[in-house]
């Protein structure tokens, strides 16, 4: 693998319709083909080192009208399986049962990481140690380790008034969850915001590996030939500089 594909992308949109919109137009048109592993073997068309900031993501509605969610799953998701410790019998995990609970060696141990972070950032607002961590040593022997690994929060200088978030993705479906995925985050954002008494800011993510998977790209093909963006919404830009 060259370095060339290696290089880092950095792609900008103004809210999360467009960023949507912005990550999907960057894979479909300058992705290289990556195998999945086993059992999967499905073929994708990949970003490596992706970099998506969403300017405004506070901004409705959250859903792109070509994606295939819609507000209420992103609310749905967002308290079902983020914003609460809770998880079905069927469920190995979810993203809110690790943000609160530890396994220990078999023993399970509360721990809100929600709640200590806001007291932090309460008790020292230039705190840069606020992240919140979902993987675990285990996940490399997983088969199905979380996509998302870990979100920082911090609060914007000099006025600490403004809560940022940065979330890092070891692999990041961009056509059927990346939509879903910014929504959830920016509703968790609101939350912690909320308890704060400030009020959100941007939303970073840094993928590793941001991609399209071969089922999705009927879809996204007819999708990016209607082109509606350039009538619907703010239209970011991919710096490859």
């Amino acid at each position: 693998m060259s370095t060339e594909v290696a290089k880092p992308k950095f792609i900008e949109g103004f809210t999360i319709p467009d960023a949507y919109y912005e990550l999907n137009y960057a894979i479909w048109t300058k992705g290289i083909e990556w195998q999945v592993e086993a059992p999967y073997n499905e073929l994708t068309k990949a970003l490596l080192n992706v970099t998506l900031h969403v300017r405004r993501p506070e901004i409705r509605p959250l859903r792109h009208p070509e994606a295939p969610t819609s507000e209420e799953y992103i609310s749905l998701y967002a308290y079902s399986k983020i914003l609460t410790p809770e998880k079905t019998t069927e469920e190995t995990y979810t993203y809110g049962e690790r943000l609160r609970k530890i396994d220990f060696m078999g023993n399970i141990i509360e721990y809100d990481q929600f709640e200590k972070a806001i007291e932090k950032l309460k008790k020292s607002p230039t705190t840069r140690r606020c992240v919140l961590v979902i993987a675990r040593p285990e996940d490399l022997e997983s088969a199905e380790p979380p996509c998302l690994r870990e979100v920082h929060i911090w609060l914007e200088p000099p006025s600490h008034n403004k809560l940022q978030l940065t979330a890092f993705f070891r692999s990041w479906d961009a056509y059927a969850a990346s939509n879903a995925n910014l929504g959830a985050l920016q509703l968790m954002q609101e939350e912690i915001a909320r308890e704060l008494g400030i009020t959100t800011g941007s939303i970073t993510v840094f993928a590793s590996n941001a991609h399209i998977y071969e089922t999705s790209f009927p879809f996204v093909q007819k999708w990016l030939e209607k082109k509606l963006e350039t009538k619907e919404f703010y239209i970011g830009k991919i710096d490859e500089d």
